[in-house]
């Protein structure tokens, strides 16, 4: 991602770019200490998919709590990984973020595996 996207927001519908279009959806998760939780847990609704999908350039942003880190995934790579992830109930899909050897990584359960964030990584207090 390069340079800076200075967001706007429009209420109901998350954050867009000025003028240019691009479009971010931001969700953050707590940290889930218990031994039989994933680190990080998210869940993605279809009202974001179809506001990502109409952005120029877009970017699903999963922002960890309790660190100064985020993960900005291309619009592109979401889509691509969304049916293989679980679904709940309420048709909302639900993501979870976990630590591995290599960094931080999506749990991709209809593939078991996994889809490395390493190259989505922004430092908070760098901005990079």
């Amino acid at each position: 991602m390069a340079g800076v996207i200075h967001v706007q927001p429009q209420p109901g519908r998350g954050g867009v770019a000025e003028g240019s279009g691009p479009a971010l959806a931001g969700p953050v998760s707590k940290r889930y200490q218990s031994p039989h939780a994933h680190p990080y847990w998210y869940s993605y609704y279809p009202k974001w998919d179809k506001f990502l999908c109409e952005g120029t350039e877009s970017f699903l942003v999963l922002g960890c709590g309790d660190l100064p880190l985020a993960f900005a995934a291309p619009y592109a790579v979401v889509q691509q990984n969304l049916s293989v992830l679980n679904r709940s109930a309420n048709g909302h899909r639900q993501m979870n973020v976990v630590e591995t050897g290599r960094g931080y990584a999506l749990l991709l359960p209809g593939r078991a595996g996994t889809l490395q964030l390493i190259s989505f990584l922004i430092d908070l207090n760098t901005g990079g």
